[in-house]
């Protein structure tokens, strides 16, 4: 996931001074009820692991675990009450997994190795495998149709199966001649949203019928995590684009509500729903941007948390509100390459670590 970020000065002048005087006025309320409560990373567990690739986080609330999908080292849970530490076999290649929580079936779409890998929930036990047609860049749960599906990545459209029978159903929904579908995410009434990064747009899929419904402008550019959230029905979009944000969508309607600045290389969106809190890990920024719902229509960016450079994708145990993020070590060499241009990163093996980030009064 390639990004490139640039803030024009005017704007990010303004997003300032009105960042400086909400958190001035927040921070003064906290103060005022005995110290400032916010997120701050409580605890760093490494997972060893060589040339560390991720993708995909992921929450099992009822099993209290975190799946964390690692490339060709495959899923990895972490449980958050013991710590305990497991993998699941034959997922390598994994962007991540997801839960089917009525069914008691976790899946890992397997990228390139065009298979997804079904689970027990409880065991970690392997249940099945299913073949897909093309490379897969994540895999969902649609619970109206008791059917999942898998993002076929540069394909450019969407494969439904049955997670129970192994059955894959022939229909490939195309997303608008897309190159860049990116996270997804049902709306548990028969919808599923899918992030249209090249086309500054949301597809929307209907499950039961199997086809692209519709499309809708969103006010970012680079649109790419996403999050739905039922009680109030909003739909959180973080963007990258040379102006980061947060855009708040109506699905009934299709627009954008509003949008607030986040960090650099935004990869997921995260909701605590104790606090109505919207966040954002900034890979590049090394952030976690914090946004308070105060109403549907309404938010205001409540703080910004310093994580770690790469950290872009996470997720939340909605139990405690406690954050989950992923990241190795990195070093990012200066002189330029063979070919002129300055070498990416260097992530440093046996560095791959969830950083656990959780509210706390902090003076």
């Amino acid at each position: 996931m390639k990004v490139t970020t640039k803030f024009g000065l005017h704007a990010m002048t303004l997003t300032a001074v009105g960042a400086l005087l909400a958190g001035t006025a927040m921070v003064s309320t906290a103060y005022s009820q005995g110290g400032y409560v916010g997120y701050r990373v409580s605890k760093v567990i490494a997972l060893p692991g060589k040339n560390p690739r991720w993708d995909h986080v992921s929450v099992d609330p009822a099993n209290r675990n975190v799946l964390i999908g690692r490339r060709n080292d495959g899923v990895w849970v972490y449980n958050m009450d013991s710590g305990a530490v497991k993998q699941v076999e034959n997922t390598k290649g994994t962007n991540g997994a997801a839960i089917a929580p009525e069914l008691g079936i976790g899946m890992s779409d397997n990228g390139d190795f065009t298979n997804v890998t079904t689970f027990d929930l409880k065991t970690l036990a392997v249940k099945s495998n299913i073949k897909v047609p093309y490379p897969t860049d994540g895999v969902g749960w649609e619970p109206v149709t008791k059917m999942a599906y898998v993002n076929n990545g540069e394909q450019g459209s969407f494969t439904f199966f049955d997670p129970v029978s192994g059955k894959v159903d022939s229909t490939n929904i195309q997303l608008a001649n897309t190159k860049k579908p990116e996270f997804f995410f049902s709306d548990g009434k028969g919808r599923v949203y899918v992030a249209l990064q090249d086309k500054n747009q949301i597809g929307v899929i209907d499950a039961k019928a199997k086809k692209l419904e519709t499309t809708w402008p969103v006010d970012c550019q680079a649109p790419t995590g996403m999050y739905y959230e039922d009680k109030s029905d909003r739909l959180f979009v973080s963007c990258r684009g040379t102006k980061p944000v947060m855009a708040v969508v109506d699905p009934k309607a299709g627009k954008t509500i509003t949008t607030i600045p986040i960090g650099t290389n935004t990869d997921a969106v995260l909701w605590n729903p104790n606090e109505k809190l919207v966040m954002s890990p900034n890979g590049t920024a090394g952030t976690l941007s914090v946004v308070k719902q105060d109403s549907p229509d309404s938010y205001h960016l409540v703080e910004t948390v310093s994580t770690r450079v790469n950290a872009r994708t996470g997720t939340v145990d909605p139990k405690t509100g406690t954050v989950y993020l992923v990241a190795p070590e990195s070093t990012k060499p200066e002189t330029p390459g063979a070919n002129g241009k300055a070498p990416p990163a260097i992530f440093i093996s046996d560095t791959f670590s969830i950083l656990v980030l959780e509210r706390t009064q902090l003076n």
